[in-house]
């Protein structure tokens, strides 16, 4: 099934910038935000609380756009785990299964994404998209 356009928007968003950028980012916007309540809180001059409420609200928008794109970039630096083959080959396979049908067979040095496991057996994605179990 393909994915959520929303989950895709904010999955390509997080491949932007790293996760400290978007923490950076995170960090102003809250910065900001805080001096806009102060701001609405003790008028200050020039500074209507009207235009202070819009500030604030535009604030909390971009904020609540952010943090999404934070939270996946977080998560995906905090699970990624690579293994490269020491050994001379390896065979790939379409399903966790000794007799399951062979997709392949991966050599020694390749790296390896390893995206889950059950039962002993790894799901791994090669450097060219490929997807199996080993």
């Amino acid at each position: 099934m393909p994915e959520f356009f929303i989950f895709k928007f904010f999955r390509d968003a997080a491949g932007l910038v790293t996760v400290r950028s978007w923490l950076f980012i995170l960090f102003i916007l809250f910065l900001l935000l805080l001096a806009a309540v102060t701001g609405y809180i003790l008028q200050f001059r020039g500074l209507t609380r009207g235009r202070a409420l819009v500030i604030t609200g535009l604030l909390l928008l971009l904020i609540a756009l952010t943090l999404p794109s934070f939270l996946i970039s977080y998560d995906d630096a905090r699970n990624l785990r690579v293994c490269v083959v020491i050994d001379s080959s390896i065979h790939l396979y379409e399903i966790p299964e000794q007799e399951g049908k062979k997709a392949g067979l991966i050599t020694e040095g390749n790296k390896l994404r390893v995206t889950g496991s059950v039962a002993g057996w790894y799901r791994v994605t090669l450097p060219n998209g490929k997807e199996g179990w080993i």
